[in-house]
């Protein structure tokens, strides 16, 4: 069911060129921090193994306090979208 999600993923992806890997993985962070308003647990993963340089997003869904689950809403693929592209 619904509460049996532990963590959710996201990938981000840069064209070949456009970032270097340190720079991918501040903007891995930085989106994060904002989508989940500091208030989960996360990790970035930079990897360059492919001819793009990406980051997989991956975060908890109960939140640091233990009291509250993030819930995947209607539209957040098009809101992670939106502040990835930002």
């Amino acid at each position: 069911g619904k509460d049996d999600v532990i963590a959710y993923h996201v990938r981000q992806s840069f064209c070949p060129g456009e970032v270097t890997p340190e720079e991918a993985n501040r903007l891995g962070v930085e989106f994060a921090k904002r989508f989940t308003k500091g208030n989960h647990a996360f990790i970035v993963c930079t990897h360059i193994d492919k001819s793009h340089v990406h980051n997989h997003i991956i975060w908890s869904s109960v939140n640091l306090d233990c009291d509250r689950k993030f819930r995947n809403f209607w539209g957040s693929t098009k809101a992670v979208r939106r502040l990835s592209d930002t």
